[in-house]
């Protein structure tokens, strides 16, 4: 990590891992040698580790050694891009159960979570030692858990021409089924169904079609059903 100054520290820095990888400026091999070596909480990476001389696990940094959901789903979605789909099911477990668990998220995303209990903790900032709340209802991190699921799982790629699809499905999910996504002039279902990443049969509207992509051009309501192997 590079501070406001130059200098350089020996920091985890999670959203800068994320984009050396979503940027293309690591090759894969280094991608996944990065992924491979990061630290992660229970739960998934955190904003920074370590602490930061001023904090701890009593008292965690704001933006320091805490998990903030938009951070994960961006390294989740670099894990899907470097192929290390060990580390994308870590992130995706954790934060599911940030944001299901009846004593964390219980069935809200927050802002914030505490990296050693889960539960929403805002954290601390220097000034006046001020102990933050963690918000409800957050945006970004509901949204972070939807590209987990649309770019992770369901594999959803988007190009000028079309949408391509290269799911993945650990061995503990067997079926996902997306409504009502709005795609140009179309509305798409999407019913995915096996496990793995090895697609044996794609259908358009109840056709069989050679290649897993579907032309930027379709009209109306479509339905999408793909069996993995």
């Amino acid at each position: 990590m590079i501070d406001h100054q130059g200098t350089i520290h020996k920091y985890q820095e999670a959203m800068g891992y994320s984009f050396a990888v979503l940027f293309g400026i690591l090759n894969t091999t280094q991608a996944n040698e990065l992924i491979d070596k990061t630290e992660t909480s229970q739960y998934g990476i955190t904003c920074l580790f370590p602490d930061f001389p001023r904090f701890s696990p009593a008292q965690p940094g704001r933006h320091n050694n805490i998990l903030w959901p938009m951070a994960n789903g961006f390294f989740a979605k670099a894990c899907i891009v470097a192929n290390n789909y060990t580390a994308f099911n870590k992130e995706l477990t954790g934060l599911t159960s940030l944001a299901l668990d009846v004593d964390k998220g219980n069935y809200e995303f927050w802002e914030i979570y505490n990296q050693y209990t889960g539960k929403p903790d805002g954290g601390y900032q220097p000034v006046a030692n001020q102990h933050w709340n963690s918000c409800r209802l957050q945006t970004w991190s509901a949204t972070a858990y939807i590209n987990m699921i649309h770019f992770g799982l369901a594999g959803i790629r988007l190009s000028k021409n079309g949408l391509s699809f290269s799911p993945y499905f650990p061995d503990n999910i067997h079926y996902l089924k997306l409504k009502d996504l709005i795609y140009n002039k179309s509305i798409l279902n999407i019913e995915i169904k096996g496990k793995g990443r090895k697609i044996k049969a794609f259908t358009l509207n109840g056709i069989n079609q050679e290649q897993s992509i579907i032309s930027s051009n379709l009209k109306v309501i479509n339905e999408i059903v793909i069996e993995l192997e």
